[in-house]
């Protein structure tokens, strides 16, 4: 039985459109590239796009994480950014997901 509604255009749709008004940037992940990439983003034409994960299974973007951590604790040291990494790193992965430095 097909629905006339889906999750795409009740949910996901609406809440793509909601952080776009907020300013945020927005892409799909449904041709992700996965593999080490130091520039994560849109890639050439037909190459789909980047975030910067090595598999699917990573939940958490840890450069970005990293980047945001820097900018919002300038007065922290690197080892304790990178503490605080893998201490989310070890809860995610408890938690059944993945996530790599």
């Amino acid at each position: 039985m097909s629905h006339a509604y889906t999750e795409n255009q009740l949910v996901e749709q609406p809440a793509i459109g909601l952080f776009v008004d907020l300013g945020w940037d927005v892409m799909s992940a449904a041709d992700e590239t996965f593999g080490a990439n130091p520039h994560p983003g849109p890639l050439p034409e037909g190459e789909g796009v980047s975030l910067g994960r090595m598999a699917k299974t990573e939940a958490v973007l840890t450069g970005r994480l990293r980047t945001a951590l820097e900018r919002l604790n300038p007065m922290l040291p690197p080892e304790a950014i990178t503490s605080a990494i893998r201490g989310q790193a070890a809860h995610s992965a408890f938690r059944g997901g993945s996530s790599h430095e």
